[in-house]
């Protein structure tokens, strides 16, 4: 067995798991990516949206530190699975990791910067409302493409363990085709010295 094939499915649980964490953090963003991006905001609800922007750049450094702790746990476990993949799997593995990089580009480029405009009231060109829709869509992508990586790891290990069990199957029936033989073999050379 290759080392691929030993630690894949480990690496594609850790991405998974890493996947599923950061969705229920932006799902839990819902609320004012809705209202920002698909009905019109009132003066309230913009600032509402600004506040909880504004209050994520304040929190805890800690706090940050876990959200990047856990997403370069998951990029470890998708180089450790790019690095040498079977060839029917490189353009998934490869893609696996460029959804997770772009994540992460659209995060630093448009949440961050974003977050940090509304922290300082400094909106450049833009109205305050346009700039929260960029977060809020920013967020967007980031959760289609996470989704679409937890969705690919899950299928992928989901097929790996199908393969295995399929292969325990078939070396389980053919063991106990030949250990049949085999008892079959040996009855009849039981016959064969009774007989004699």
């Amino acid at each position: 067995m290759s080392i691929y094939k030993k630690i894949s499915p480990i690496c594609s649980l850790v991405v998974i798991a890493a996947s599923c964490f950061y969705l229920g953090t932006l799902f839990d963003q819902w609320p004012y990516h809705y209202t920002t991006l698909w009905n019109y905001p009132t003066e309230a609800e913009l600032a509402d949206t600004i506040k909880h922007y504004v209050s994520q750049l304040e929190t805890p450094n800690y706090i940050q530190y876990t959200y990047w702790g856990i997403f370069a746990v998951a990029v470890i476990a998708q180089v450790i699975k790019s690095a040498q993949p079977p060839p029917d799997l490189v353009y998934v593995e490869y893609g696996s990791l460029g959804a997770l990089v772009l994540s992460a580009a659209v995060y630093v480029s448009n949440v961050r910067f974003g977050a940090l405009s509304a922290q300082a009231q400094v909106w450049g060109d833009f109205t305050p409302l346009v700039n929260m829709q960029v977060v809020c869509a920013s967020e967007t992508i980031i959760v289609f493409l996470i989704f679409g990586l937890a969705l690919i790891q899950a299928s992928m290990f989901y097929a790996s363990y199908s393969e295995d069990r399929l292969h325990a199957e078939f070396y389980k029936r053919e063991m106990s085709e030949k250990l049949a033989k085999l008892e079959k073999k040996e009855r009849e050379l039981k016959k064969k010295g009774k007989a004699e």
